[in-house]
Order: structure tokens, then sequence, then C-alpha cells
């Protein structure tokens, strides 16, 4: 009896467990009545203002089958089924910027906001308006109003036009954990004691204004209440030395961002060394020459990421920052640093990660010792110096390496093949140790088989590519145009590197036939440059029956085309005239069912083309008289189950 009790109460309780599952279920089906019509509110505002709301905004549908959290710009809460995050950045779509550097920012109207459609989202923790023009708002009422949103937390009002008045309103929106207030138009002294009773700020972004200071309390230290404040982006401004000092009362700063800012001359940064927390420092683009105290350095013990990229720093740089044991990623590009490979110098740095030392002066040969030192080395980028000479195959030292990069230098040496591998030590020993070096200098890049980017292009490797490159199955990108690589291309190489996204071999000597089918398993491949080989080497596109390609390519570059089919593609906008006009050995063309539009604009002669297929696209307008006459040794043409109008030219009746 007791036993029956007991299963009985556990399917009770199970039932219920079930049932309470299902209501929630239920509850999570859609957004709140009164929020959905705070959203449609919206939508009505951008009407009064002259928008085109429905075109902005078309998931925003008011009727009861529409889901709003189904809707474009908005996030719900799994849970609850409460608007979480709303994105209505850019609302009008009419900004001219990009999206990374707001100095491109341009407005064409402004408008007022009213703060008060976003009250019904009690539970709002993540709102953008950035880059609307907004430049004031209705009934002065400033963001006070949004005091009321407990819940939020992250605040976006980059790329506007509020005042300062309208600024110190923020101050009343103490849930906030970051604020950004990027391109605002703000110059001369930042009053940030506007900010003060944000005792939650973690980040607060004030980059690309025109800022030069901060405007202190009367008492700096009541500035301790900004305790909790990690990140402070400071990019673009004009801030000057005079005012590093003010930046210490930040104690808890962990991510500081100075880039683009001071017009040469020496860092001081000594000023910075009290803030002990900092883990990040960015200090590019400022053109500083030197370093002044750099021997204070030592106290920064938790800084691992620094940026000195875009400066005028020379090879002395390298030394001064010898008392930063503790970073993991280096950048010192373009500058003006000079001679060989610094290995000595970074030595220190057993726990780099990341090393970018593009875009500088480096010459020389790359030597064993460079790479010992590196292990821990996951990025390398030493592309755009003057390196020359042999890769040595020491760069197998680098076994955590996941991307590198040597483009555009002057390295060289021959790739090799199976039966190079195979010769005896003593022809080795005669033929030197440079050619020793060269042969097994590519065995070397062969043995990182963690890497996933490998760019090599535009130096002198010549050549065949060597089989041991299917050992790199991680690899997305590669790029060795613009070499002097040669041999046939129709190796199981490139079929074996499924994982590739962007691969370019153009500019190369390769020779024989290369059917693009050999991409046939490369389901994540999205770019694909093979043109200008020499006249030896040739593209057929027409792939196998029954084959569907598992890719979609954003770009394909050929050159010396023969046969092209990218027919059953999704292929869109106009009809690309220049497969005919630039390939003039190419002799079959199917473009079928696809979804090009436009007119069949006149064509240049191509008298080598005999067979065409453009039916099954959205093509128009009327058929120029002479166009059989532009391809005059075509035998097949089909240009049916389009939307072409007006008499048939006599050409082709």
């Amino acid at each position: 009896m007791f036993e029956l009790s007991m299963e009985s109460l556990s399917s009770k309780y199970l039932m219920w467990v079930f049932i309470l599952l299902l209501v929630q279920i239920c509850e999570c089906k859609g957004c709140i009545e009164e929020e959905k019509m705070g959203l449609l509110e919206f939508k009505a505002f951008l009407k009064l203002n002259d928008e085109h709301a429905d075109f902005l905004l078309p998931s925003w549908l008011d009727n009861n089958t529409s889901e709003c959290c189904n809707w474009e710009r908005v996030i719900c809460n799994p849970t609850t089924g409460q608007v979480k995050k709303l994105f209505l950045n850019d609302i009008r779509q009419q900004q001219n910027f990009l999206e990374d550097n707001w100095y491109y920012y341009e407005n064409a109207k402004f408008w007022l906001l009213n703060v008060s459609l976003f009250l019904p989202f009690e539970e709002l923790h993540h709102l953008n308006l950035s880059a609307n023009s907004f430049d004031g708002f209705i009934e002065n009422e400033g963001f006070k109003r949004l005091s009321s949103l407990k819940k939020l937390e992250i605040l976006d009002i980059s790329g506007n036009e509020f005042d300062k008045s309208a600024l110190k309103s923020l101050g009343t929106i103490t849930s906030l954990k970051t604020l950004a207030i990027c391109s605002m138009g703000l110059n001369g002294s930042f009053s940030i004691r506007e900010l003060a009773s944000l005792r939650n700020l973690e980040v607060l972004d004030l980059s690309y204004n025109d800022l030069e200071s901060f405007q202190l309390l009367q008492d700096s230290q009541g500035l301790s209440i900004f305790k909790k404040l990690e990140t402070l982006n400071l990019n673009h401004n004009k801030f000057k030395n005079t005012s590093l000092q003010q930046l210490n009362i930040f104690t808890s700063l962990k991510n500081l961002s100075l880039g683009w800012n001071y017009d040469g001359g020496f860092f001081p940064i000594q000023e910075l060394c009290t803030l002990e927390n900092l883990v990040m420092l960015d200090l590019s683009g400022n053109f500083f020459i030197g370093m002044q105290g750099f021997k204070s350095l030592s106290k920064l013990k938790k800084l691992e990421i620094l940026n000195l990229g875009y400066n005028w720093f020379n090879k002395t740089i390298i030394k001064q920052l010898s008392g930063l044991t503790s970073l993991k990623t280096l950048v010192v590009s373009n500058n003006y640093i000079e001679g060989l490979f610094p290995s000595q110098e970074l030595s220190i740095f057993g726990n780099l990660m990341t090393l970018d030392l593009s875009w500088n002066r480096f010459n020389g040969s790359l030597s064993i010792q460079d790479f010992a030192s590196l292990s821990n080395l996951e990025v390398l980028d030493l592309s755009d110096n003057s390196f020359s000479g042999i890769v040595p195959s020491s760069i197998r030292l680098l076994s955590s390496l996941k991307s590198l990069s040597l483009a555009r230098n002057y390295l060289n040496g021959s790739l090799p093949n199976q039966e190079q591998l195979v010769v005896s030590l003593g022809a080795l020993t005669r033929r030197g140790d440079d050619w020793l070096h060269a042969l097994f200098s590519f065995v070397g890049f062969c043995q990182l088989n963690k890497l996933q980017e490998l760019d090599l292009s535009y130096n002198l490797f010549q050549g065949i590519l060597p089989p041991c490159l299917n050992n790199l199955t991680s690899l997305r990108l590669l790029d060795l145009s613009s070499n002097l690589f040669s041999g046939n291309l129709s190796s199981p190489l490139l079929p074996n590197l499924a994982s590739q996204e962007y691969i370019d071999l153009s500019y190369n000597q390769f020779e024989g036939s290369f059917s693009f089918s050999s991409f046939a398993n490369h389901s994540n491949l999205q770019v694909v440059k093979l043109g200008r080989n020499n006249n030896k080497f040739e593209v057929e596109t027409e792939y196998p029956v029954g084959w569907v390609p598992l890719f979609q390519l954003e770009a394909l570059m050929l050159s010396n085309l023969v046969v092209v089919d990218l027919s059953h593609n999704n292929l869109t906008r106009r009809f690309a005239n220049w497969l005919l006009e630039n390939n003039t050995r190419l002799e079959f063309l199917a473009l079928m069912n696809n979804s090009l539009m436009g007119q069949l604009l006149p064509l240049r002669p191509n008298t080598r083309i005999s067979s065409l297929d453009i039916s099954h696209n959205q093509l128009d307008g009327q058929l120029q008289e002479n166009v059989v006459h532009m391809i005059q040794n075509i035998m097949f043409l089909n240009l049916s189950n389009n939307g072409f109008k007006g008499i048939i030219p006599s050409s082709i009746a």
C-alpha cells in the first residue's frame, strides 16, 4: 500500500512538473501585449517624422499573428517574453559613415527624441540609439525618464547631436554599466563630474570627439566613486600629455585606449604607471618618436595587450619594453624600425601570443634562432618589410601558430616535392647549406598543423606546391599569390584542404588544366582567385553531372577561361558582360537558372564563344540588333524564360 502511494505521489509530482513546463513554454510564445503596443508606438513615431516606417521596420505589423519577439531589432528574454534589447541604431538608414570610423558620420535631417516611448519596457537591458541625428528631446525631458528602467545597463547614444545639458541627465540612470557617447561633437573639457552618480559604470566610450581634458570635481578624490570603471575609450580625441595625470583617479582601469590623440613627440609613459591594473593599452596612431620614463613600465605587471601601431618609433622601442614581461599581444606595426629581426630583444616575452611587426623597415634574412623563444605565438605578422632569403625550417618551432603572414617581402626558396626529399645526404652536402635550408624551409611550414591562415603573397617563392601542405587541415585562408610557383594544380592538394574559406593562387606560373570540381567538399569556400597565371594554365568551371556545389562564393577571380558554368546558383544583379569581353578564349558560358537582372547591353566582339545559355533569369529590355554579330561563331544560344520585349533581331531570326 505504501509503495503504491509513493508511486502515485511520484506520478502526480511528475504530472505537475509537466504542466508547469507547458505553462512556461506557453508563456514564452509571445511578447507582452503592452510592450508590443509600445513598439508599434515607436513605429508610429517614425511616421510622424515623415519616415517610411513600413519600409524601415517591415516585420513590425499590427495584427494578432505578428510575434514582436521575432521582429527585427528586437530581442526578448526567452523565459519571460519581455523585451530585453532594442537595436534602434541608424533607424532611418540614411547615415553615411563607416561602422568603425565615426568621422565619416553625416546627417541630412535632425529630429527630436521621445524618451517616453521606452518606458513600457521594464526589463530593458540594452538600448542602442546611435547614429540617428537626434539633436534634442520632445518637451526637453532629457534622459532622466530612463532612470525608471532599473534593468537598463547598456546605453549607446553615439552619433547624435545632444548638447552638454542633455548629457547631464545621463547621470540619473544609475543602473548603467556601459555608456557610449562617441562622435557627439564634444570638445574642450568633458565634465565627467556630471556622471559621478553612475557608481556601477564599468565601460565608458568617449571616442571620436574633440575632447582635450576632463573637468574634475573640486575634490578629485571624490572620483573614487568610479571605482568600478574598467574600460575607458578615448580614441580619436585631442587629449594632451598634460591631461594624462587626470586618468590616475581611475584606479580600477583595465583597458585604456588613447589612440589617435597626439601629434608626435615623446610619450610620458610614467604618467600612466600608477594604473597598475591595466591589462590593455592602446597608444596607436599618435606618431610618437619615443617614450619618456620607460623604466617605470615594470610597474604595469598585469599589462597583456599593447598597441603601438602607427607611430614613429625606431629600433630601440622593443628593448624599452623589456619590463613588460606579462605581454601576450604586442603590435608595433607601421613604425620606422630598421635592421634585422629583433630575436634577442623579443626573447624576454615568453608569454607572447600575438606579434605584429608589419609595415616596418626590417631587412636581412630570418635565422634559426629567431623563433626559438616564441613557442607560444599564435599570430605572427611580418608582412610589408624587406626580409629576404630563405625562411628557416625552425619556423616549425612555432607549433601553436594559427595565423602567419610574411606577405610583401623578398623571401625566396623552393618548395620540396617528394622526389627532392629522397636526395642522398652526400648530394645535399655538395650543394651547400643554403640549398639545404631552401629545400627544407617548406617542410617547416608543413609542420604547423594548427595553422588557420597562411599568407605568403608578393614574395619570390618558386617550385611546385608540396604534398605535405595536406597536413594543414585547419587552414581557412591560403594566399600564395604573386610568387613564382609553378607546376600542375591537379594534385589532391586543394581537394584535401576542405576547410578553406579564402584561396588566392593568382599571378604565378602554374600550368595545365584545373577543374573547379576540386572544391567539391569545400562547404565554407567564399573567395577563389586563380587569375593571371600564364597562357599554359586553364580553369574549367564545368562540373560533373549531378554535382551541386556546397559553397556560395562571394568573390571569384579567374583568367584565361575556356569553359564557365555557373548555372543553378543564386547569382544576382546585372549580366556580367565582362565575362565575354575580358576572356577572349572563352568558348562555353552557362549562367542558366540564376537571378540575373537588367538589360543585355551591347557586347564587344568575342570570336571564340560557341555556346551561350542565359535562360531562366530575370533579364529584360529589348535585344540589340547586332547581338549575334558580336558573338559571330555562336552555335548554341539560349535566351528563353527571361523578360525580353520587342522584335526578335533579324540577325537571330
